[in-house]
């Protein structure tokens, strides 16, 4: 199932996925190898590839359900932005 979404995201022309679990495994083999920014086995261990991908001004969705906590990855982003846009800002 998760492999079906590869069409989806070469149509809205998505620039990058990194992804995190066993089953985010199925759609980041069947993505283009452009596409594939990273993969970790979870959403802790996918934190330092996210950071050291990253960009300023990147545009950024999290998706993931609670049990895979990727709400932890997206907090941490979000305070990681922050803080820079403190030290530049």
């Amino acid at each position: 199932l998760h492999a079906s979404l590869v069409e989806a995201l070469s149509e809205a022309r998505i620039d990058a996925v990194l992804a995190a679990g066993p089953l985010m495994r199925n759609l980041y083999e069947a993505l283009p190898a452009s596409m594939r920014a990273g993969y970790a086995p979870d959403a802790g261990a996918l934190l330092p590839l996210a950071r050291g991908f990253l960009q300023a001004e990147d545009i950024v969705l999290v998706k993931g359900s609670h049990g895979s906590r990727m709400y932890e990855l997206a907090a941490a982003l979000t305070e990681n932005a922050s803080s820079q846009a403190r030290r530049t800002g």
